[in-house]
């Protein structure tokens, strides 16, 4: 009987047993998504790598950036002009994008075959996953990737359900915004060749509407292409250094934790219940995406949340799976039970997601977690949250430094910073003491603040003492900071005074370039 569970129905079924809809629950599982996101997102101060995109979309924007496509950049623009100049403000379309992510996914587990019950499991899964939390609550490029990535196998499935072939327009301008907001988009498109090829579904390769989808997504994402020639692939040492970060076992456990330990239990069943359908449903080529999405981000060891899109359809099948399981066995009690499970462990987790917690707490609150459950917490998570506090006091300590120079000094002084969250610092907090804008060498800051000609001296921090004696002759330390609340790397922070360069900055220039 339970196997039953998986294979049925067929796919004839599948098309006429349809439950309504549940609009009314999706939207109001959608709606927690966006109060929470509304009283969480200005708790901490900017983190550093929104510090780096808010001066490329006020100061610098761009058809592209080094590390990430121009999407976020252009969005983050966006509302700057909306919203004004705060931290809620900036950080508004990742909010959207997880709401929508929440209300898509309840969408997908209907098209999918899902009735009220697992299309509300299914958006409660994705609601509670603290990797899901933290990116809605930041500006960064994996909430989008997700939505875009769920979007594309919406209209997959659709395209396969009804045999409309036009729909693969819509999995072209998924993946083509796709590509607009991150490179890796591309494992996606991939991922889909691949499966359609193990799958009966290689005979779409004859339908014009997918070779028009291809070219539609290389079309929209051609201005980005068109930035990186120009400025001579700056990406591809970036990329480099994504490869083998980390290790497969790595990958898999920091995932685990990232969509929700509980969740575990609805994807993988999910897995199960997708690839032992029917080939000719996309089912099957759904399944064959995640192993083929999978095996590229093991073996070339990426990092962890590479796999995120993956999972809103995953979640959506699992959800499927434990409906009907529920209802066969009549278990009343279960079907109550399982949403109260999933929401107390989400408010457990929560606060490795969301800045719930005093930032110098988040630590001691990670290891009493992960001690208590033998869960291993990502530290990208926790370096995200600490990463959002400090700045300000950084920066008031640069100012100090500067206003001590005599005013012929400060005409020739530069701030050189090796952190592109740094100079994103001085170039928003600096504006309160007149700071001039940083100086810094990593990502696209290295076209953007090429050195003033001028500058004999410098306010240093960031770089290792050689390679400050290598350019300067009289290196003094001027200031010394403590952020014990912060990542590992701003837990202190030492301010030099640099004076004699040895050579020009402009002409070491080129030695400093960091795009990893």
């Amino acid at each position: 009987m339970w196997l039953s569970l998986f294979m049925r129905p067929g796919n004839a079924q599948w098309q006429e047993r349809r439950a309504p809809l549940a609009l009314g629950l999706i939207a109001s599982l959608a709606a927690v998504k966006l109060a929470i996101h509304l009283y969480y997102g200005n708790r901490y101060e900017f983190m550093s790598d929104e510090l780096y995109v808010m001066d490329a979309a006020v100061r610098h924007l761009e058809l592209g950036i080094i590390d990430s496509g121009p999407l976020m950049i252009w969005l983050s623009r966006l509302s700057w002009e909306m919203l004004g100049d705060t931290v809620l403000g900036l950080r508004f379309f990742n909010s959207l994008a997880g709401v929508l992510l929440v209300a898509l996914t309840g969408v997908l587990t209907w098209e999918l075959g899902g009735g009220r019950y697992a299309q509300g499991l299914a958006c409660l899964a994705v609601l509670i996953a603290p990797g899901w939390l933290l990116s809605s609550n930041i500006v960064n490029s994996i909430g989008y990737e997700s939505l875009c990535w769920t979007s594309a196998v919406f209209c997959l499935i659709r395209l396969i359900r009804t045999g409309d072939e036009r729909w693969w327009l819509g999995v072209g301008v998924a993946a083509g915004i796709g590509l607009v907001n991150k490179p890796t988009m591309v494992l996606f498109g991939f991922s889909l060749v691949v499966s359609l090829l193990l799958t009966p579904h290689r005979r779409q390769f004859a339908s014009k509407w997918l070779w028009i989808a291809g070219f539609l997504s290389l079309a929209i994402a051609s201005p980005s292409f068109v930035w990186q020639v120009q400025h001579g692939l700056p990406s591809v040492p970036a990329a480099r250094a994504r490869f083998g970060v980390t290790v497969p076992g790595g990958v898999l456990a920091a995932q685990v934790y990232s969509i929700h330990p509980l969740n575990a239990v609805i994807w993988s069943l999910g897995i199960f219940y997708l690839a032992t359908r029917e080939s000719h449903t996309p089912h099957r080529l759904l399944a064959w995406m995640f192993g083929m999405a999978l095996l590229i981000v093991l073996l070339a060891k990426f990092k962890f949340f590479y796999l995120s899109g993956v999972f809103p359809s995953l979640l959506a099948a699992g959800a499927i799976v434990v409906e009907r399981a529920l209802s066969a066995f009549n278990m009343e009690r279960g079907r109550k039970t399982v949403p109260l499970l999933l929401a107390a462990g989400g408010i457990v987790t929560a606060p490795t997601g969301l800045p719930v917690l005093p930032a110098g707490q988040i630590g001691a609150y990670a290891d009493v977690l992960s001690g208590a459950t033998g869960l291993r917490i990502p530290a990208n998570m926790l370096n995200a949250l600490r990463d959002q506090c400090g700045w300000k006091e950084q920066v008031r300590a640069v100012a100090g430094v500067f206003d001590k120079l005599s005013p012929e000094e400060r005409a020739r002084c530069v701030i050189l910073v090796k952190g592109y969250g740094e100079a994103g610092a001085v170039n928003y907090y600096g504006r309160a003491y007149g700071l001039p804008f940083a100086t810094c060498p990593r990502q696209s800051f290295y076209f953007w603040s090429q050195p003033i000609p001028q500058a004999d001296l410098a306010i240093v921090y960031g770089f290792d003492l050689d390679t400050m004696q290598r350019l300067y002759a009289r290196v003094e330390r001027v200031a010394f900071l403590s952020n014990p609340s912060g990542p590992p790397w701003r837990q202190t922070c030492t301010i030099y005074l640099c004076r004699n360069p040895k050579l020009p900055l402009r002409e070491a220039w080129a030695s400093l370039a960091d795009f990893s």
